[in-house]
Parts: structure tokens; C-alpha cells; sequence
């Protein structure tokens, strides 16, 4: 069995400093949410490995705060990834898949023309629309969904990480500057 992992690393909001690894967006691009989350979050230093398989590896995401990787930070700051990556050709699409449009660029390239801020539909921090398993038949409208069959959402948070087992079907809405990173992998 697959699990995704999404680990994520969210600037705080607005002013360039060192915190934010230099990713930042202008208050007047910012996507504006209301505060919600419905889903559980941990600390990673009180979180075990056993008690993470337990509850949450093959049923539920979860949030996980208080990740301490300085290393991290600091290859996810802007300016190092430029310098690292600047010249390396890279594709963009809007799914993985062949059957939606795909255009080559290089990293620095989308960095320094994609992400200047753009239009509300696009760019920026996220939240996590979860619906369960793939099984699991959303064919309604959101508004008029029941309490129980409304999706899992969080705004996440500079460092966090969201967990979500394999299966779970996902869109992200990303209200400001955000580096993220997806992974395959099972427990």
C-alpha cells in the first residue's frame, strides 16, 4: 500500500526576512480565508512512530507541527534555491498526467516570471480540501453538503506538514508564496 506524504513549508505572511526564506506575497495578493480545521494536528516531538502508524498511517491525515529541520529552511530559502537550481529545465502542468498541457522553462525562469504576483486563482499559501478515499462518491454541491460529508480542511502554517493515507483524493487552493514537496512512500 502507498502513502502520500506532503511535507510543506509555508513563508510567513508579507515582509521578506530571513523566517520566510524570502518567499513572500503582498497583502493585496493574498487569497483571504476564514479560520478553520477540522483536522487533528500533533507535535512532532510528542508524536511516536507507533502511535502515528496506529492512528494515522491508514486512516486519517494528520498535521504535524514543531518539525525542527534547519536544514531544510534553509535549501527551501529563495535565494538558495535560485542559485542551486537557476539553470535546471523543468515542466510545468496542471495534473500528472500527458493529457493536459505541458510547458518547458527553467527553474529560475517560473520563479522569477510565474511567481510575481499574479491574479487570485493563482499562486500562494494553501488549504487542503480532503475528502477520504477514493471510493467515496462527492457528486454534490459544497454548500449543500451535511456536516458529516463535509471535506477535512486546515490552513497550514510555516513548517507544518500534512500526512494523508494513500487514496485520499485532495485539492489545494494556495493563498500565498509556498514551497512544497510530495512524496510516495509506505510505513
Amino acid at each position: 500500500m502507498k502513502i502520500l506524504i506532503l511535507l510543506t513549508f509555508l513563508p510567513s505572511f508579507l515582509l521578506a526576512s530571513i523566517e520566510d526564506g524570502g518567499w513572500t506575497t503582498e497583502e493585496k495578493d493574498v487569497v483571504p480565508q476564514k479560520e478553520k480545521c477540522n483536522i487533528e494536528r500533533h507535535d512532532a516531538k510528542e508524536l511516536t512512530q507507533k502511535e502515528f502508524l496506529k492512528r494515522y498511517a491508514y486512516s486519517e491525515p494528520v498535521i504535524i507541527y514543531n518539525v525542527d529541520n534547519e536544514e531544510f529552511k534553509k535549501l527551501t530559502e529563495k535565494q538558495e534555491m535560485l542559485s542551486t537550481w537557476h539553470d535546471v529545465d523543468v515542466t510545468l502542468n496542471s495534473a500528472n498526467t500527458y493529457s493536459y498541457t505541458r510547458v518547458p522553462t527553467t527553474f529560475g525562469n517560473y520563479i522569477e516570471e510565474k511567481m510575481k504576483p499574479q491574479n487570485l486563482e493563482m499562486l500562494g499559501n494553501e488549504t487542503l480540501y480532503l475528502f477520504g478515499d477514493i471510493d467515496q462518491k462527492y457528486t454534490y454541491d459544497y454548500p449543500k453538503l451535511s456536516r458529516e460529508e463535509l471535506p477535512l480542511e486546515c490552513e497550514m502554517k510555516p513548517g507544518e506538514l500534512i500526512y494523508f493515507p494513500d487514496k485520499w483524493w485532495h485539492a489545494t487552493l494556495n493563498i500565498q508564496s509556498s514551497v512544497f514537496i510530495s512524496t510516495f512512500l509506505s510505513p
